[in-house]
């Protein structure tokens, strides 16, 4: 399923401070050129009045979603392991965006 703008892995919501704080993880991509390195989308609506974009990368697609959820992790003060319970990661997303 697409969401945002590219094809989301992980999504969840999260409260904090009573806002609704929606969290989008893409699936990692490589870079346009052959043998290039991977990266990984990020997108964090509702913390702030526009939504939060963040684009890391990595030599591998692991690393580039590993660096992207620590990114997520350290922003919002969520443990990984937190963060990941609740959260919905590939099939169906559409009910967690609602």
């Amino acid at each position: 399923m697409t969401v945002g703008f590219g094809k989301a892995l992980v999504i969840r919501r999260i409260q904090r401070s009573g806002r609704s704080i929606l969290v989008t993880v893409d699936a990692p991509q490589p870079f346009s050129k052959p043998d290039a390195d991977y990266f990984c989308r990020l997108r964090i609506e509702g913390l702030q009045p526009a939504p939060i974009i963040i684009q890391t990368t990595g030599t591998e697609p692991a690393q580039a979603l590993m660096s992207g959820l620590t990114e997520i992790s350290a922003r919002l003060s969520v443990s990984l392991s937190d963060f990941l319970s609740e959260a919905r990661i590939g099939g169906d997303l559409a009910p967690a965006v609602g």
